[in-house]
């Protein structure tokens, strides 16, 4: 049986999720489509000033992408994993990042009264001190990362030990997080990045261990109930909690619900939510730029009701995102580093 799939670029013959299995790991789509759904609620309760209550059960969200993306990593020559990242990485950011600039400019100079010059220096700043555009914010992520499996390669091809890795990249952004300088913000993301990309690819297979999985929930359940703790991975705000804490807490609830998605195979029969999943990379770099039109759109209008702020981006991004996203991959696969 076909069907037309809008989360994809061509009519695709529909097989049993089991059967896709042997293609790719299922589970980790299924994962990450539902991550994409909690960071787009989560975007939007940003847009609207308001505290976002699932923060509290995804307190891995950001550290399980690049846990996850460590998990893949292969050993190449430098000047290939630089090329290589840089087609799958930078050009969606670069792109991305210039088409929300745009947006944001049109907000600042035709609704706030912005000038053309105070609109550069405010850009300019904001780019310099944060390392990325404010009319793209989620896409740190790609620049980060980016850094990471750079540094990650190199280090590799030193002959240092995961172990070094690992426990060198906790004390450095520990370290820097205490210390009473006001680094950048991508200078201690770089380092928290770069841990959970260290794990993701020691622990690739050993994850699954029974032992491994039930002292993860073990500690999940444990710091849940004397220390909740939720970080701002991008600039290393503490929400509640502790910093130190939160390393083990991430990475354990990383571990739990890789292996309880992974054993429990009625979760994969969801095939929607594997299909963004799957179509992460698009979603992930619009999904901003649309709210941000439907926030200046909305503004133009005069609609001031937060009620109708809110449902107006979530029907903007069921609708406009699949279609979206269906166009990216039918005709320009390569500015999304496909």
């Amino acid at each position: 049986m076909k069907m037309i799939n809008l989360y994809s670029d061509s009519i695709v013959a529909y097989t049993p999720v089991e059967n896709r299995e042997c293609q790719r790991n299922i589970h980790l789509d299924w994962i990450c489509g539902l991550l994409i759904i909690h960071m787009i609620g989560g975007h939007i309760a940003q847009f609207m000033h308001e505290r976002y209550i699932l923060d509290s059960v995804f307190f891995f969200f950001m550290p399980w992408f690049f846990f996850k993306s460590g998990m893949f990593h292969k050993i190449k020559k430098e000047d290939v994993i630089i090329i290589k990242s840089a087609k799958r990485l930078l050009i969606p950011f670069i792109v991305f990042s210039l088409i929300g600039e745009l947006f944001l400019m049109f907000k600042l100079i035709g609704l706030e009264r912005y000038t053309l010059s105070e609109f550069g220096i405010r850009v300019f700043k904001y780019a310099i001190y944060n390392g990325i555009c404010e009319g793209n914010l989620p896409l740190w992520f790609l620049l980060t990362l980016f850094m990471d499996k750079i540094c990650f390669n190199l280090l590799q091809l030193k002959q240092i030990s995961h172990v070094s890795i690992i426990i060198g990249s906790f004390l450095v952004a520990i370290f820097l997080r205490y210390l009473k300088i006001n680094f950048p913000p991508y200078c201690i993301s770089f380092f928290t990045g770069l841990f959970f990309y260290s794990m993701g690819f020691y622990l690739k297979n050993f994850q699954y261990s029974r032992w491994l999985f039930f002292l993860s929930i073990l500690a999940v359940l444990s710091i849940t109930l004397f220390m909740p703790t939720f970080i701002n991975m991008r600039d290393s705000t503490v929400r509640y909690g502790n910093f130190v804490i939160w390393f083990p807490y991430a990475l354990s609830g990383i571990i739990v619900i890789n292996n309880l998605v992974k054993n429990i195979p009625y979760l994969l029969n969801i095939s929607l939510i594997i299909k963004i999943g799957q179509n992460s990379m698009p979603i992930y770099v619009t999904h901003w730029i649309i709210l941000s039109i439907v926030e200046i759109v909305l503004m133009l209008i005069g609609v001031q009701s937060r009620s109708v702020f809110m449902w107006v981006m979530i029907f903007a991004c069921i609708i406009v995102l699949p279609l979206l996203t269906y166009f990216i991959n039918r005709y320009c696969k390569s500015v999304v580093g496909v």
